[in-house]
Order: C-alpha cells, then sequence, then structure tokens
C-alpha cells in the first residue's frame, strides 16, 4: 500500500509499482519478478549447499592439525576445489553428492600471490612400495637450488604431511600417516629424507601437504609469520580408483 508522506510524496507500493524517496528525489521502480526455479537450479542449489557444508567442515580440521598458511580469501577457492571433486548421487533428487576425485585438489594453492611453484620446484610422487605401503623420497632441500627464497629471507621451514582422510564421511575426520619437518640456512642444506607409511584399509584419500614457512635476516623486522603451503599430491584408495 503507498501513502503519502509530510512532504506529500507517495511511499510504498500501489500495484506492481514502489515509490522510493532519498530524501531528495522521488523514484518509482516496478516490483522485481519472482524467479521461478526449474528442477535443475533447485538441484544445482542442494548440491552448492552439500559441497560448502562438506568445505567448511573439511578445512576445519586441516588447519585444526595443520595450520597451512593461507590468504584471506582461500576458503571460496578451496570450496571451488573440493566442489570438482564430487558428483551427484544417481537416483537422488535430493542434491546429495559424493567425493570421488580429489585429483581436483592436487597443487591448490592456500596463498593464491605465493603458489608453491614459485618458491620451490619439489614436488614429492609417493610411490607404492607394496600393495599396502607408501613410499615417499624426499630430496635435499637447498636455498638457491630448489629453494627460491626471497632475498631478504635466512632461513626456511619445510614440512611434509601425508594424511588420511574420507571427505564423505560426517564428520570429517583426520589422521596423519606420516611427515617430517626440516630447516634450512643458506649456509646448511637438508639431507634426503625417505618416509614410509601404510596404506589405510578403509575407504580414504591420500593427501600430502606441503609448507614452507620463512624467517626474515632480522627476526624485530618480522611481525608475523610469512610462508605458503598446497597440496602436493592426491590420489583416492580403496575407492575402486587405485
Amino acid at each position: 500500500m503507498a501513502k503519502f508522506s509530510k512532504n506529500g510524496n507517495l511511499s510504498g507500493t500501489l500495484g506492481a509499482l514502489v515509490f522510493v524517496s532519498n530524501g531528495v528525489r522521488q523514484y518509482v521502480r516496478t516490483k522485481p519478478a519472482k524467479m521461478k526455479q526449474s528442477a535443475s537450479t533447485i538441484k544445482a542449489g542442494q548440491v552448492f549447499g552439500a559441497v560448502s557444508r562438506k568445505d567448511k567442515d573439511f578445512r576445519r580440521v586441516v588447519t585444526a592439525c595443520f595450520d597451512p598458511f593461507r590468504d584471506q580469501r582461500y576458503a571460496a577457492r578451496h570450496r571451488a576445489a573440493l566442489g570438482r571433486t564430487c558428483l551427484p548421487c544417481q537416483g537422488n533428487d535430493t542434491g546429495a553428492v559424493i567425493f570421488d576425485r580429489p585429483e581436483a585438489l592436487q597443487n591448490f594453492a592456500f596463498v593464491r600471490d605465493l603458489p608453491w611453484e614459485k618458491i620451490t620446484r619439489i614436488y614429492p610422487e609417493p610411490v607404492i612400495d607394496t600393495p599396502r605401503t607408501l613410499r615417499l623420497e624426499l630430496p635435499a632441500h637447498r636455498i638457491g637450488d630448489n629453494l627460491m627464497l626471497p632475498p631478504a629471507v635466512s632461513k626456511a621451514h619445510v614440512s611434509y604431511h601425508l594424511f588420511a582422510v574420507d571427505p564423505n564421511l560426517d564428520p570429517v575426520l583426520i589422521r596423519e600417516l606420516t611427515g617430517v619437518e626440516l630447516t634450512v640456512t643458506r649456509q646448511s642444506s637438508s639431507s634426503p629424507h625417505p618416509l614410509t607409511c601404510d596404506i589405510p584399509d578403509e575407504p580414504c584419500w591420500l593427501i600430502l601437504l606441503g609448507s614452507i614457512e620463512f624467517f626474515s635476516e632480522n627476526p624485530s623486522l618480522q611481525t608475523k609469520r610469512t610462508g605458503t603451503s598446497a597440496y602436493l599430491w592426491t590420489k583416492a584408495f580403496n575407492q575402486g580408483q587405485d
């Protein structure tokens, strides 16, 4: 319903018209039309909601367990990457999804402006040593060779965490299988480091998370932790893909 205000202008609605005022001028516009959603757009919204809820839980456990370096907008990119790992459940109209393509997460950069490949050429790839054993060979890490650090950085702390996760479970749980932390300076490098672990019997994804933390030559100028993190390798096991 429209009514006259104190200054004589109409305010409110009259049929399909809406009367609005900014205090100086009065405007008339039509009511926005209600969009009638199709079955496909409703299902797309349900899938987006399912992915968003799962991603929030997934990120919660990853950050709680490993505290990777991340920028302020990483959450939206992570949600989009996790969305590419899922497929709608066949014969289900409620938007339920199954997550079965972990390769879509590989090379995900938690810090967009400082991706892993900008700092290092090291991409460890686990190999299946025996039917139920995984082996990871880490090369020597050397600043100026396979680690390209900013000039003001005198030391780097490098960590690798190989963990198992089943994103189709509620809640999402993480189990670290193996990991290592290395410290490299401009005067000293790390030695090659082998890692082995047993492959879980239950359906899961294995994900290798790498992080590099920088330390300045002048610690008084370093007011916060700086570095980068990325998913370096992903693979599904016991889901018909291994």
